[in-house]
């Protein structure tokens, strides 16, 4: 593993800031297209707009996993809603040893109280990280933008990443109801946005 890369979940923002960073990046387009004088066509890569960031960060864990860098930075589209300082704290990347939020860091129960009220976030803690915490607090970094170490996500084979992208996407696509004037389905965008820490911390339990 080697350097940073900055992964971009952008739909239709404005792109001027990328051209400011300094260290590769990918932006994965799902609205309007990018004007190729302000972002280099090789540095975007156009896909449906389904899926929240949830899907464009599970995208390119499984399509880069084998080039997985030394840390990954996962930002929305207009990360300085979330995270005014992001430019400057990208720019200032050292050897990164743990998560660090690139917005703030909040919490919630297993029904997703107080910010989304009945959201099964316990349900699928237990589906999907079996016996990773019997906690009723689950601590999670709002808006989903966070650096990454690269082992937080090479410690898990590619095979469960496949997998957790299969199981988030059969329900984005499902018609269980969201709630809240949300589209069936995309309630499991809210879930994933509160499970990230855990996800990446994560180990899988040695059967041996």
């Amino acid at each position: 593993m080697s350097g940073v890369k900055i992964v971009i979940a952008r739909y239709t923002e404005p792109v001027d800031w990328i051209q400011n960073l300094n260290h590769d990046f990918i932006v994965y387009n799902k609205g309007n297209q990018i004007d190729p004088k302000k972002i280099d066509p090789k540095n975007v890569i156009n896909v449906p707009n389904d899926g929240r960031e949830a899907e464009t960060y599970l995208r390119y864990i499984v399509d880069h996993y084998e080039n997985t860098p030394q840390a990954v930075v996962f930002l929305q589209g207009n990360p300085f809603d979330h995270y005014p300082k992001v430019l400057e704290t990208i720019e200032n990347i050292g050897h990164v040893e743990s998560i660090i939020p690139l917005s703030s860091e909040t919490f919630c129960d297993l029904m997703g109280n107080d910010s989304y009220p009945g959201l099964p976030v316990g349900y699928f803690r237990n589906l999907i990280l079996p016996g990773y915490s019997d906690s009723e607090r689950i601590d999670f970094i709002a808006g989903a933008q966070f650096i990454v170490p690269g082992n937080l996500i090479k410690n898990k084979p590619l095979e469960w990443w496949v997998s957790l992208k299969e199981t988030y996407n059969q329900y984005w696509f499902s018609n269980i109801r969201s709630g809240y004037g949300i589209r069936p389905g995309q309630f499991i965008g809210h879930v994933f946005e509160r499970l990230w820490p855990s996800i990446f911390k994560y180990e899988i339990p040695n059967e041996n």
